[in-house]
């Protein structure tokens, strides 16, 4: 049936996808190699032991190719392409879309959450927390009854907790101006936002999957670019060009993170933009204030959590134009993945007329 649906299992990256990776005409985000339009080319498989390496062919394999394609820098493009994505979606803490399993892969990111929910005062355990352990329970238990009418009735009052829930969240997280406090608002809107999603998805309402991770990307989004702005403090951003942010944030870093915060695309133009007025800033607040460490590697992750969402788009409308649901989507993988435990895979997803 995978095959099918145009779903195949392959051992690495396909040579066909090679030049686009390295020309970037092909992006890959949150596990997803697409093209300029968005479509999905195929969906990255990776256990987590593997190394982002492995999923391009042995380096010597690629420079003969090389050879023959007169391709003299493909190479380390792909493997810095590569690289990059996996680097990203292991800072975004929230997996490849591969990964997207409706209660277990909840399951591990509440266990996540309570991992650190010390680090901040018992306030924040509100009734809210509550509402969202029960929501992940009742999908727990439609995962597990065989009553079909008992399974919709528990995941469509999973769907309506998760759905309140994101919005909630998302609402505290915007207001927090604590560092570790918006951070387990934000997990936790982001936990209930794709909680809503794979509830719609598994109810066979694939359209309304797409369109709310569409939403609720968009909504979050908006939060975190606004958070990011405050605390890398963008009212004067010129300070991040001070030598002691060289580690923390080296130049084309700093680039991309104003670009997400600004919503803009000005790349190593924003050096330029910077050094004009480096110079009166520089005067007024060296020494004074400094933007923390956390506050910069909290602004970073938001940066890469938009980057694996926004591939988690992608993957919900190639669902939708499928008409599967994520648990079969992943049971399908699953098949055919399961006799290459250890391995780097890629699940190819080109779609079939």
């Amino acid at each position: 049936m995978i095959n099918e649906l145009g779903i195949s299992v392959l051992r690495q990256v396909p040579a066909e996808y090679w030049a686009g990776i390295a020309s970037k005409f092909y992006s890959v985000h949150g596990g997803v190699i697409r093209d300029q339009t968005g479509r999905i080319l195929a969906h990255l498989a990776m256990p987590a032991a593997s190394a982002p390496l492995q999923l391009v062919p042995g380096v010597n394999f690629i420079k003969e190719l090389i050879q023959g394609y007169q391709l003299s820098v493909i190479n380390d493009n792909v493997l810095r392409a590569v690289s990059w994505s996996m680097a990203s979606t292991a800072i975004s803490g929230l997996g490849l879309a591969t990964s997207l399993v409706s209660v277990v892969y909840l399951k591990k990111r509440m266990d996540r959450i309570d991992g650190r929910i010390a680090e901040v005062k018992d306030w924040l355990k509100s009734a809210s927390e509550g509402h969202l352990r029960a929501a992940v329970a009742d999908l727990g238990h439609a995962s597990k009854t065989r009553d079909v009418q008992t399974r919709r009735q528990l995941m469509l009052s999973a769907k309506t907790a998760f759905a309140a829930l994101a919005h909630h969240y998302r609402s505290q997280a915007a207001s927090a101006t604590k560092v570790h406090e918006v951070e387990i608002f934000e997990d936790y809107a982001t936990t209930a936002m794709l909680g809503a999603v794979l509830c719609a998805s598994d109810l066979g309402l694939h359209d309304a999957a797409h369109d709310d991770m569409l939403t609720y990307r968009k909504d979050w989004t908006d939060m975190a670019r606004a958070q990011a702005r405050r605390l890398l403090r963008a009212d004067e951003p010129a300070r991040l060009l001070e030598g002691r942010y060289v580690k923390l944030l080296p130049a084309p870093a700093l680039a991309s993170m104003l670009d997400f915060a600004n919503n803009t695309t000005k790349g190593l133009d924003w050096i330029d933009e910077l050094r004009t007025s480096y110079g009166r800033a520089a005067a007024l607040t060296s020494g004074v204030s400094t933007i923390g460490e956390p506050a910069i590697a909290y602004s970073r992750k938001l940066q890469a959590r938009d980057e694996v969402l926004d591939g988690y788009c992608s993957h919900f409308e190639f669902l939708a134009a499928k008409r599967l649901s994520t648990s079969e989507f992943a049971s399908l993988a699953s098949n055919k993945l399961k006799n290459h435990t250890g391995l780097a895979l890629m699940v190819n997803a080109a779609v079939s007329a």
